[in-house]
């Protein structure tokens, strides 16, 4: 037995050797193939990745730890780094069995998205869980594509834009009502957790404006309608809370002993149902004439329903991808606002400089009044602060393109910037430039400082007030126009994001009402426990050491499908006529 236990810790140590060794060969032979058709690209390598994301998650943080460049969390971690030694803003990253094209080169991302979009589509296998309920606008490329967009598109309209700014008052107003009865003698909200304040509004905007169906902030009703397990409400506060889970999981899941599982999986299932119950709302609104007149009409669900209730059959959307697109909706306009609006919130009490200039701006834009969807394009410091928020915490950190040749296309590279040749996702002509990856590094792109200068890391929101005047006056029209491609958190292009200015409207009003009524600042609640309970502790000593676990938090945020702060923001919200 002893034998056997000394083999093995022998031949362990040995096999890995091998395995590295083999790993060794795949790379040189991929470099090699790559740099035969790229003589002057630059090329970086890695031995190991492509762990998927779940081992990445527990192998990706050791590597690092260990010193190595490319590990998990990289493209966010070093930002522009990465391209401070090309020429062009362009490298490879190849690994045994991957090739990453990186772009944070805005000429490169506009040729990628904008002049020669069907050369360069998504990888859709990519997005397989957010097919849970059908195929949708994020999931599917070329003419399921386009079919796609064509109808979804116009439902994000002027008058579902004016819906979105209504919901945030009602939301904003039922929020600082709550804050109003908190209040201490001094004014003061001694502490408010902003991840689920963020969530709370953006639930209730997004069901609002997108579905038609008003959540109860106040009381959290949770009232199951006959016929459900489980009221649209508690669906969506799980999708909210555990939206990791719920992309995972399966309906057969429901079998597991565990209340928690359960509980995902019916609220996956659930949101369907109340979906498919909004959608035959709308399609019998319709059916009995109320048409433009109901109230759906001036919700995105809605309005797509009467849209497709329009189209020639056949042409329009089955009831799976409506559902579906349903799903997308509140991925993507729930999830990522609430983010950014977290780290928002986070970031103007770091730099409460900024919060009085809102402030001025809002008193002068909306008279002491609640600002109105006609303030919206003056309140420009407002969505200033919105975008110097993406620009820094991007909520997707790349964005994902392949080469394409399909049966129309016979050549097995596609250029760029007239001097590369990115190889085919499925590549003929060798095995060794097979399964490259071209990764728009949103990451790069915001902080690379031929645009945005050497301050790129700071915190600058009046950066975007002068985007269209000093920032590019060097470089005219063109430069202007490279602009719009070095800032791209809601994506480019012919696949830039629908619901642009409905998350747009939202932030704006949202942030505007809090500064109108409030300042605000860390709370010492997020200081350490030892500091807050050691007897004779100075506050102000409190006070540093709770800035520095916001600071922690903001700037070393977690990373998943999005990005969000490592720990929820506490703030203390004071009355401004206090």
């Amino acid at each position: 037995m002893s034998a056997m236990l000394l083999s093995g810790l022998v031949a362990f140590p040995a096999l890995l050797f091998v395995y590295y060794l083999y790993l060794q060969q795949r790379l040189s032979r991929r470099v090699a193939a790559l740099r035969a058709i790229n003589p002057t690209l630059t090329i970086k390598t890695a031995w190991y990745g492509g762990f998927g994301v779940i081992p990445g998650r527990f192998l990706g943080p050791i590597f690092r730890r260990l010193g190595f460049y490319f590990s998990e969390g990289w493209a966010f971690i070093r930002a522009y780094e990465p391209f401070a030694d090309t020429e062009d803003d362009v490298f490879a990253l190849v690994t045994p069995y991957t090739t990453h094209f990186h772009i944070a080169n805005p000429v490169a991302v506009r040729e990628i998205t904008q002049r020669r979009p069907t050369f360069f589509p998504k990888p859709v296998e990519f997005y397989g869980v957010l097919r849970m309920y059908g195929e949708n606008v994020v999931t599917t490329e070329h003419e399921d594509w386009k079919r796609l967009r064509r109808i979804t598109a116009p439902q994000f309209s002027e008058k579902n834009n004016l819906h979105v700014q209504e919901s945030t008052i009602v939301a904003m107003q039922q929020i600082l009502s709550e804050w109003k009865s908190r209040e201490n003698n001094k004014g003061e909200v001694a502490t408010v957790d902003v991840a689920p304040l963020s969530v709370r509004l953006t639930l209730f905007v997004i069901s609002d404006s997108a579905y038609g169906e008003r959540l109860d902030l106040a009381t959290n009703a949770r009232i199951t309608p006959p016929g459900f397990q489980m009221s649209l409400q508690q669906s969506l506060e799980i999708f909210a809370t555990y939206l990791h889970f719920v992309l995972l999981s399966r309906k057969w899941m429901s079998m597991i002993p565990n209340e928690f599982v359960k509980s995902v999986v019916t609220a996956r299932e659930e949101f369907g149902k109340h979906m498919r119950a909004v959608i035959e709302r709308a399609k019998e609104a319709r059916r009995n004439g109320m048409g433009v007149e109901s109230k759906s009409r001036s919700t995105v669900l809605g309005s797509l329903v009467e849209a497709v209730e329009m189209e020639e059959e056949g042409k329009g959307m089955s009831e799976s991808e409506m559902v579906s697109s349903a799903f997308v909706f509140l991925f993507a306009g729930h999830e990522t606002t609430a983010n950014t609006f977290s780290f928002a919130l986070a970031l103007l009490a770091l730099y409460p400089e900024y919060q009085e200039k809102l402030y001025e701006e809002t008193k002068l834009v909306t008279k002491g009044e609640t600002p109105t969807y006609k303030n919206f394009p003056e309140l420009r410091m407002a969505l200033a602060i919105m975008h110097e928020t993406l620009r820094i915490f991007p909520q997707l950190v790349v964005l994902p393109k392949s080469a394409y040749c399909g049966p129309e296309h016979t050549d097995t590279f596609q250029p760029i910037l007239g001097k590369y040749k990115i190889p085919a996702l499925d590549n003929p002509a060798s095995p060794d430039l097979s399964r490259t990856y071209i990764n728009l590094h949103i990451m790069g792109l915001h902080h690379n400082p031929r645009y945005w200068g050497d301050d790129a890391k700071a915190f600058r929101p009046e950066r975007f007030l002068e985007m269209d005047s000093s920032a590019t006056e060097d470089e005219g029209e063109e430069g202007k126009t490279l602009m719009r491609y070095a800032f791209a958190p809601f994506s480019v292009g012919t696949r830039a994001c629908v619901g642009k200015k409905f998350a747009q409207v939202e932030f704006v009003c949202a942030l505007a009402m809090i500064a109108q009524k409030y300042t605000w600042t860390v709370s010492n609640e997020m200081a350490p426990k030892e500091v807050r309970e050691t007897p004779g502790v100075a506050a102000e000593v409190v006070q540093a050491a709770a800035k520095a676990e916001l600071e922690k938090a903001t700037f070393m945020p977690r990373r998943g499908v999005t990005l969000k702060p490592a720990r929820s923001p506490l703030l203390t919200f004071r009355r401004r006529d206090a």
